[in-house]
């Protein structure tokens, strides 16, 4: 890895990773790495730059492989392997830690340098990002032009997609953001550098990680930013600070996408204005929010998306609003009414309890009876627990599950007697039991070591493991030898 003399204008060339790459240093104090969006060249920056340096931030802009004068990967990379890419080219100008600021695509890129490389990055800015899948999807319009460089290439198509892709003022002027200059389209993407990079995003998440990037971090989002919606979660709740955000998640089993959020109508979409079309409920709340209780109603139908769109959008102003009620999905009552609470039993320890009633006819299908197999066909080795209450036990492992871990049962072996935990034994029996006499009674008396894949003792009856052929054959063996008694 080396580094090039830069010239007058701060431009350096790099050899970093196999790669030839243009890179910009430009004012004198703490170093600031800026990461542009998806096939936005360093030139894109140098307007933002230029109001830093007389702060006392010196910057480093970097043209991503494939786009102004960087060379391309020989093959596509995936975002931890751009991240590498990053740290390598940090190497080369000589630079052991540096506060980074990613923009878009270059808010993803950060996350990812931040959290395989923490050592690399002291504080960090994420403008206009997102955790990638799992998080607030784009407009489809939104990811339809974000699929071809064009913005880059063509003035016109530029000014025809600026509202929809970038929102405030560009929504007024879309020649706003081109900083008085055609810096834009000087330095367009490579024809394979720009699809390189919707490889790397494709598939990409932050989420099971998110939380342990430890650096300090400011995120800026707009008021209007098309790449995420401003809605709330539904019955949702954060700290003061917003670094943990809780809310639901909930799928009714026919719907195309999890229902995180309230839906609604935009100004154009609604023939009177901006309408949420959901029945939810505050049912209850102390002043200081010590204690908050909520009510979702969730159609078990597939929500009607399209259909609130479209009609509402063709009527006009003297007509009736169309309603989520009048689409049908609640006809024969057939919804989940969600309920949601929270209770604070002290500054920083929250309680939350979600429960649902089912009304109506229950659906055809059970929900894990669709999700297990879907799960096992991507992951072969994916073992299924569930912790029962309500004797639930036969019925959860109809569905699916491996284990089940009896609740009643461990509860009755801590606080009752031993008559109870036979009764349990002998009249909750969720499998037919083998034809044992008169000796059945003493099924119930056997405390065995089960160490068959597994050590330790356990109190074992048939129904609680019966998912494994290991587990399957143990237990068979352990009805015969009470048998035998």
């Amino acid at each position: 890895m080396s580094a090039r003399s830069p010239d007058d204008t701060g431009i350096r060339y790099v050899d970093a990773d196999g790669l030839r790459l243009r890179t910009a240093v430009r004012g004198v104090g703490r170093p600031l790495l800026l990461l542009t969006g998806i096939g936005a060249s360093l030139e894109l920056a140098a307007p933002f730059e230029r109001t830093l340096h007389p702060l006392g931030i010196q910057t480093i802009a970097v043209d991503a492989p494939g786009t102004g004068k960087s060379a391309r990967y020989p093959w596509p990379r995936r975002m931890r392997g751009l991240a590498r890419t990053v740290e390598r080219t940090l190497d080369a100008l000589g630079y052991q830690q540096v506060d980074l600021l990613g923009a878009s695509f270059g808010g993803v890129l950060a996350q990812q340098l931040a959290h395989q490389a923490p050592q690399r990055v002291r504080r960090l800015v994420l403008a206009a990002t997102g955790p990638g899948l799992g998080g607030v999807p784009a407009s489809p319009r939104v990811l339809l032009a974000l699929a071809t460089p064009r913005r880059y290439q063509s003035p016109d198509y530029y000014r025809r997609t600026a509202a929809r892709l970038y929102g405030g003022a560009a929504r007024a002027d879309p020649d706003v953001l081109l900083h008085g200059s055609l810096a834009r389209f000087t330095e367009p993407p490579s024809v394979g550098g720009y699809p390189a990079q919707i490889y790397a995003i494709t598939g990409w998440t932050s989420l099971p990680w998110l939380r342990q990037i430890r650096q300090p971090t400011l995120v800026l989002a707009g008021d209007d930013d098309p790449y995420r919606w401003g809605e709330d979660g539904i019955a949702g709740v954060c700290d003061d600070e917003q670094r943990l955000c809780f809310a639901l998640a909930l799928w009714n089993g026919r719907d195309p996408l999890l229902k995180e959020r309230m839906f609604g109508l935009t100004n154009g979409e609604g023939h009177h204005g901006e309408d949420v079309k959901e029945y939810y409920f505050y049912l209850d709340s102390t002043p200081t929010h010590s204690y908050l209780k909520f009510l979702y109603k969730y159609p078990q139908a597939a929500y009607p998306y399209a259909d609130l769109v479209a009609t509402n959008r063709a009527r006009g102003r003297g007509d009736f609003e169309y309603e989520l009620l009048g689409t049908g999905v609640f006809d024969e009552d057939r919804y989940f009414d969600v309920f949601v609470e929270y209770a604070k039993a002290a500054t920083d320890d929250v309680f939350a309890r979600t429960w649902g009633d089912r009304v109506g006819a229950p659906p055809a299908e059970d929900f894990w009876t669709q999700i297990i197999p879907e799960v096992r066909r991507r992951h072969p080795d994916m073992l299924f627990v569930a912790e029962a209450y309500w004797d639930l036990e036969w019925t959860l492992q109809q569905q699916g599950f491996d284990h089940c871990y009896d609740k009643r049962l461990y509860d009755r072996l801590i606080h009752e007697d031993a008559d109870s935990v036979r009764a349990h034994l002998l009249g909750r029996v969720p499998l037919p039991w083998p034809d044992l006499g008169g000796r059945r009674w003493r099924l119930a008396e056997l405390l065995v070591d089960t160490s068959y894949e597994r050590g330790g003792d356990e109190l074992v009856h048939p129904g609680l493991f019966v998912a494994l052929d290991g587990w399957r054959w143990h237990l068979v063996s352990l009805q015969r030898r009470a048998a035998d008694r």
